[in-house]
């Protein structure tokens, strides 16, 4: 808005902020949304243009979807976040995997082919689409699919593993 300072306008349009976090039922305690709120008054304020209708329209638009967006955003990172702790990711390397759970980890690999672990490996561990395996070792989905019949086959059937870690 010409003519006005940022906290001119953030003084008579402060309200519209706290309206809009009101109408979409969010609580915020550490005022997260409310300054989410305040840099979309701002963006209105640098983008808007007189010719094109009344700011305060134009203000409520930009508040409303940039908060919704802000909500958005942080029920993704709270999703992932709650994902990670309850699915830790494993590493990759080997000796990664080992640190996990290093006695288990060497009894699945010494009971498996080196073809039985490549599926292991890539798909449980590394969460790999049977596709990229086969890509990755030059073959079809159907041979990854057939590596991973025979390794839970004998993983199923190992004595050692079902006394340590249960049937």
């Amino acid at each position: 808005m010409k003519g006005f300072s940022y906290e001119e306008v953030v003084a008579q349009y402060e309200n519209m902020i706290y309206h809009v976090i009101h109408r979409l039922g969010i609580r915020d305690p550490h005022h997260e949304f409310y300054h989410e709120g305040l840099l979309a008054l701002w963006e209105a304020s640098e983008k808007y243009d007189e010719k094109k209708g009344e700011f305060p329209p134009f203000a409520y638009f930009i508040i409303r979807s940039r908060i919704i967006d802000y909500m958005r955003k942080k029920r993704r990172y709270l999703e992932q976040e709650a994902l990670t702790e309850e699915y830790p990711v494993i590493g990759t390397e080997q000796t990664e995997i080992e640190e996990f759970d290093p006695h288990f980890w060497r009894t699945v690999r010494n009971q498996l082919t080196d073809k039985q672990w490549i599926y292991i490996k890539g798909h449980i561990v590394e969460g790999k689409s049977l596709a990229e395996i086969a890509t990755d070792h030059d073959t079809t989905v159907d041979a990854v699919k057939n590596w991973g019949r025979l390794a839970k086959k004998k993983l199923r059937n190992c004595e050692y593993l079902k006394e340590q870690y249960g049937s």
